[in-house]
């Protein structure tokens, strides 16, 4: 498996996203609807779980394990790729799993896109999460036999 490489674009898009970086868009804004819009129908609904891996300081986990109690609806602001398949988060290396799922809720919700058979990466099992898709957060626990975090998330 070829290890992914982020482009210069999508490294600028999620920034501003992340950071509401207004000044950019009139530049970034019509590519963000384009590519929302283009995901939206090349892409497939997508229900089911999901993994993510990053790596959490002690302190966003501790934002993370206080938000369980609570049941907020929390977005992440940028696009924000996923895996069908955990092995392919685990390649990465990182302190944090993140497992979501994603419940069918009968309507179109464009919560999930299966982008595979479009993605430079297809044996990733790419599912992308629009920016500022809500989700909450069910659980998180600490995997002793890996030394993870494991954070469930609900869309």
């Amino acid at each position: 498996m070829k290890k992914k490489i982020a482009s210069f674009l999508y490294r600028v898009v999620n920034t501003a996203l992340r950071n509401s970086d207004l000044s950019k868009i009139d530049t970034l804004g019509p590519y963000c609807y384009l590519l929302r819009a283009y995901i939206r129908s090349a892409g497939t609904e997508y229900n089911g779980h999901l993994y993510r891996g990053c790596n959490l300081s002690e302190e966003q986990v501790s934002q993370y394990r206080n938000a369980v109690s609570m049941k907020e609806w929390k977005t992440w602001r940028s696009f924000t790729s996923t895996s069908k398949n955990q092995q392919v988060v685990e390649i990465f290396g990182v302190n944090t799993l993140f497992v979501i799922n994603v419940k069918e809720i009968g309507i179109s919700s464009n919560r999930a896109f299966n982008i595979q058979h479009i993605s430079q990466f297809p044996d990733e099992e790419e599912v992308l999460l629009p920016a500022g898709v809500l989700f909450q957060i069910a659980d998180v626990q600490k995997d002793e036999k890996t030394k993870k975090w494991v954070i469930h998330l609900q869309l």
